[in-house]
């Protein structure tokens, strides 16, 4: 299989730059467009366009280039697509004196961004709140390198993983990395809604964006009211004429929020997978039809698909693999461009519904809480060791003492110290000192959602760019603000649903016995133990007529990717270096773990071998398990 071309930016800045593009020349190709200005090397791949130009708009002495996708606040990706030169130039204009605050001149995105100050020597570097995705930065011989692509970045700088890092081990514990570290030493990220301010010497990380601290007191009705109004404007400007999208559509809330907020709802494509007796199908395909939208809703059908040879397609043409924290298909990429889609919509909603664990999710009494009156409770005096352990119960129910086995006394504390201070960072964003609760929503809403849940198809960047309305500056700063009471269990969501768009609700939930139209003390007490009785099988007869024997049919061979995973965590130097003892173990590790530190595995591959040895590795020993 031939690799796609990765949609990236790399930006070189400084005395350096030109010779280390000249050095470099054999990684890029005519396809790539380079840009040369003074101390400036700028190198932009896009497969396909998205409105943004591929070079630098200049307003007097200030500069901007971005890449990704974003929506202006005052004008339409249409109408940037076409005048990018006024639109970006007038966003330069009203920001001159405040560059790093350029991310509030859009509404929405999943974009990268970096402003050239040549009156004062500066650079500034950010990403977009919350849809970002990765920027990567490394600064030697006094040039600063930057990148959405970690592999060109680390071609670039000849860094390899030398010994067991920090974090490496972040990753393998959280299944992300709070930190600005990365598995490769050297190599840093910059925060989500921050930006990094270089002026030649060294670099400054801060925020942007910083979540209020003030909850707000208004009544129930009116917060639904204020959500209806921000959330259809959110939701429709997304709408464009010039570039194709989508919605991936299921029987449940965050897809059918998105579709009650656009206006024009026959504009794009709904699709859903993964086969026809699938019950978000049979559900989507009943809400479609009866709303007059059959012709625009099509069945992403991977019956007839090799998924674990799909699976190995989609490492292939991987950047970053410990964001592949998902067994993906590369044929789901392939069916959006198939379809010519651009961009694709997602949900992504749980911090605007409240629906988040508050107790360790493997204990039992955690399903009866969530169906109780929700309880608060404060943060009295919290130390630097509770808000670690806040942010372990927020990660997967992780705990530190769990890994301390895996390193020596040394580099354990030197770990315990970059979690703490990387969490202490990231409380000047979360900015509450409220209670559990609403620390660990923000928290999540931050560094569960984004990185867990989206940033796991950021290898889908060559195909199509992904992006949700719930996640930017203006619906997060007004959720932050609402009571938890009046989101908790989806209350807010359910309300705005049968109040402004009735036809929506009436219809049943995606794996629930009622619909958004149901009185919302039937969803809050019932619903927590109806998800565990599907997850064990249990189907409520008459109630969930949606749910047949063939629902959840699977075309994911889990036993097969396990093996797959297992013949190349159990050959790897590094792996065994990190687990010396795994080979006696690695068959009750667990498939999270184990997801884990095959993506550490082939990582630390891809770093050794060129492109077409990576790929033929990966295929030889997808062969060796069939």
């Amino acid at each position: 299989m031939t690799k796609q071309k990765s949609k990236y930016l790399l930006f070189m800045y400084g005395p350096n730059a030109a010779n280390l593009l000249e050095d470099n020349q054999c990684l890029f190709t005519s396809s790539e467009k380079i840009v040369i200005e003074d101390n400036i090397r700028l190198i932009s791949s896009n497969p396909y366009s998205a409105g943004l130009p591929e070079r630098i708009v200049w307003n007097d002495n200030l500069g901007l280039i971005m890449h990704g996708i974003a929506f202006p606040k005052n004008a339409s990706i249409d109408d940037l697509a076409s005048n990018p030169e006024q639109i970006l130039g007038d966003i330069l204009r009203q920001y001159k004196d405040h560059p790093t605050n350029i991310p509030y001149a859009f509404l929405n995105g999943s974009y990268v961004g970096i402003v050239i100050d040549k009156a004062n020597k500066n650079l500034y570097a950010f990403t977009s709140f919350l849809n970002s995705i990765p920027l990567y930065y490394v600064l030697g011989q006094d040039t600063l390198i930057l990148s959405t692509s970690f592999e060109i970045l680390v071609k670039i700088t000849g860094k390899k993983i030398n010994r067991i890092t920090n974090g490496m081990i972040e990753y393998y514990q959280l299944g992300t990395n709070l930190s600005d570290f990365t598995p490769v030493e050297g190599i840093k990220s910059v925060a989500k809604g921050a930006y990094i301010e270089y002026d030649g010497k060294k670099i400054k990380h801060d925020f942007f964006y910083k979540m209020p601290s003030v909850e707000e007191n208004r009544t129930f009705d009116v917060w639904v009211d204020s959500f209806a109004s921000l959330w259809e404007k959110s939701t429709n400007g997304l709408h464009s004429k010039s570039f194709k999208y989508g919605l991936g559509f299921t029987g449940g809330i965050d897809s059918r929020l998105i579709m009650a907020g656009i206006k024009n709802k026959d504009e794009l494509l709904y699709f859903t997978g993964s086969h026809k007796d699938d019950l978000d199908y049979v559900l989507a395909k009943q809400i479609t039809s009866a709303m007059g939208l059959s012709e625009h809703h099509v069945l992403e059908d991977y019956s007839q698909s090799d998924f674990t040879k799909g699976y190995v397609d989609y490492l292939a043409i991987s950047d970053n693999l410990i964001l592949n924290n998902k067994v993906y298909n590369l044929d789901q990429l392939k069916f959006r461009q198939q379809h010519d889609l651009v961009f694709e919509l997602t949900g992504l909603t749980e911090y605007l519904g409240g629906v988040y664990h508050y107790t360790d999710r493997r204990k039992l009494s955690n399903t009866i809480n969530m169906g109780l009156p929700l309880k608060l409770h404060k943060l009295e005096k919290p130390t630097a060791e509770t808000y670690l352990q806040l942010a372990f119960l927020g990660l997967r129910n992780t705990t530190l003492h769990d890994y301390q086995s895996l390193i020596s006394p040394v580099q354990n504390q030197e770990y315990e110290n970059m979690m703490q201070t990387a969490i202490m960072f990231l409380n000047q964003q979360i900015n509450t000192t409220g209670t559990m609760e609403n620390y660990l929503e923000r928290f999540r809403h931050i560094h569960k959602m984004a990185n867990l849940l989206s940033w796991n198809r950021i290898n889908g960047r060559p195909y199509v760019e992904l992006l949700s309305p719930s996640m930017n500056i203006e619906i997060t700063d007004f959720t932050a603000r609402i009571p938890l009471r009046h989101r908790e269990s989806r209350k807010l969501l359910l309300a705005y649903l049968k109040k402004y768009h009735p036809q929506l609700s009436k219809f049943v939930l995606s794996g629930y016995i009622f619909s958004a139209d149901s009185p919302w003390w039937l969803y809050k007490t019932l619903s927590p133990y109806i998800k565990v009785m599907n997850h064990l099988g249990i189907k409520i007869p008459f109630l969930q007529w949606y749910i047949n024997s063939n629902s959840d049919k699977s075309f994911i061979n889990q036993k097969q990717i396990c093996k797959f995973q297992k013949l190349v965590v159990l050959e790897s130097d590094l792996i065994q270096e990190f687990l010396p003892h795994l080979n006696a173990e690695v068959d009750n590790i667990g498939n999270l773990k184990l997801l884990r530190l095959f993506n550490l595995a082939l990582l630390n591959k891809q770093l050794l071998v060129d492109e077409h040895d990576f790929t033929d590795y990966l295929y030889e020993r997808y062969n060796r398990i069939l």
